[in-house]
């Protein structure tokens, strides 16, 4: 019963805490910014340059410029944990939910432990571009796509989440 009375107790603890910060004042500076999701206190912002790219007839594939935002709104520093030297991924998936691309594919990663920690009221951003082809280098085809950016951490904290990601969706014409 005092297990049960503590939990309660910290759980509300820490819900007046998250309750008690203004995200509005953390806003993002990046331009058409997705869905913005919070949990527990953190907050996650995916976002595009634009909203629309398009591959014309001599034009070049569009290059798409991304970046995941991930906030601290509570009032206490944030660990993030893990297990390799990456921090973060983004994929982009069609309409019917097939996955095109994924960033870290072509990558490989160090198998060393690491943190992230988030003071009160910090974010971390991390970008990426990417030339909208399909594996033969050709163009994708007209389609509504969903970017998808996640942190990468092993969330070993009981209320730290396990995934943190956020998405926002684009269109891609070819003229072709």
């Amino acid at each position: 019963m005092r297990k049960l009375i503590i939990k309660i107790a910290f759980g509300l603890l820490l819900l007046t805490l998250i309750l008690g910060i203004n995200p509005a004042g953390l806003a993002s500076s990046i331009s058409d910014p997705g869905k913005m999701i919070f949990i527990n206190g953190f907050g996650v912002d995916v976002a595009i340059d634009q909203p629309e790219y398009t591959t014309g007839l001599t034009a070049r594939p569009p290059v798409i410029k991304m970046a995941l935002q991930v906030y601290n709104y509570s009032q206490i520093p944030v660990t993030f944990d893990f297990t390799t030297s990456q921090r973060y991924d983004f994929a982009i998936y069609d309409s019917r939910g097939r996955e095109v691309w994924r960033w870290s594919d072509d990558k490989g990663f160090l198998q060393v432990i690491g943190q992230l920690i988030l003071q009160p009221g910090e974010s971390v951003v991390y970008t990426a571009e990417h030339v909208f082809t399909d594996k033969n280098g050709e163009p994708m085809p007209t389609d509504l796509y969903t970017l998808k950016g996640e942190l990468t951490a092993t969330g070993r904290d009981f209320w730290a989440p396990r995934i943190m990601e956020g998405k926002v969706s684009f269109w891609h014409r070819n003229a072709q």
